[in-house]
């Protein structure tokens, strides 16, 4: 018979972190729709916690379209901070978009990591809703790059294959990581 389509889910998109000064791992999760988790890991990887702590939630209004929502987390170390690059708005259209989080000390505080006000990727005509980023990568030149999906156009039927890979250059602008010009296709932003 047919599928019920999925209203919310639980504990979805697993990123990874080491800090290359310790090499303590830190896994982040988010908790649909509307937290971003960090917990230390074991040396192994095998075993999480024991304190977690919450790094992002919803709080800027970019984050709410149809729904608010922040998931899809990718740590990663830059200069002795901690980034977590994760998506905010309705996954299918143009209101996703990628936003940023950072702090020096990932189990310091109970309050979340502070979070840039804007999205460092949002989208452009015909690269709409960019997601589901990649930690940076160092491409040929040197440079470092990120890929990330991005659809064609706002999709009310919710395929995931009508998503296509797009990578733009990672920019710092004020001690902040910006993918590209912060639009999703900037043609600067090819290797």
């Amino acid at each position: 018979g047919p599928r019920a389509q999925e209203r919310v889910g639980g504990d979805i998109d697993p990123g990874v972190a080491r800090d290359p000064k310790t090499g303590q791992l830190y896994m982040f999760w988010a908790e649909q729709e509307r937290q971003i988790w960090v917990a230390p890991l074991s040396a192994n990887g095998l075993t999480l916690g024991p304190k977690m702590r919450l790094a992002v939630t919803v709080s800027r209004p970019w984050e709410c379209s149809a729904v608010c929502v922040v998931e899809g987390p990718e740590p990663f170390f830059h200069a002795g901070k901690l980034y977590v690059m994760y998506n905010g708005a309705s996954t299918w259209n143009s209101s996703y978009a990628v936003g940023v989080a950072s702090t020096s000390d990932p189990m310091g505080s109970d309050e979340p990591f502070d979070k840039l006000a804007n999205p460092i990727l949002g989208s452009s005509p015909g690269f709409l809703g960019p997601g589901g980023v990649s930690e940076p990568v160092t491409a040929a030149n040197g440079r470092s790059m990120i890929m990330y999906h991005a659809l064609l156009s706002d999709d009310s039927r919710h395929v995931s294959a009508d998503r296509f890979l797009s990578m733009g250059s990672l920019n710092w602008v004020d001690g902040w990581p910006l993918i590209g010009d912060g639009k999703a296709g900037d043609s600067s932003a090819q290797p």
